[in-house]
């Protein structure tokens, strides 16, 4: 048992490293994420975009009784 421990006391006390492949692999990991997430943030400003034309509703002037910029006479 004391051999046991003294082997988990040497583990515990080594640095932790990583291998150069394994972190190469990661970062290019993180690199995909955030190319992904910059391409969704653009997806969703383009649909956003183009819900809003084709409800035909107006950021900026939209009547406050809920009309459309097209139904003013």
């Amino acid at each position: 048992m004391a051999d046991l421990e003294e082997k988990m006391a040497y583990i515990k006390n080594q640095p932790s490293t990583m291998l150069p492949e394994k972190e190469e692999v990661l970062n290019a990991a993180i690199s995909r994420v955030d190319v992904l997430e910059q391409e969704l943030q653009a997806t969703k400003k383009e649909e956003l975009s183009k819900a809003v034309s084709e409800n035909g509703l107006v950021e900026s002037g939209k009547e406050s009784d809920g009309k459309k910029a097209s139904d003013k006479e």
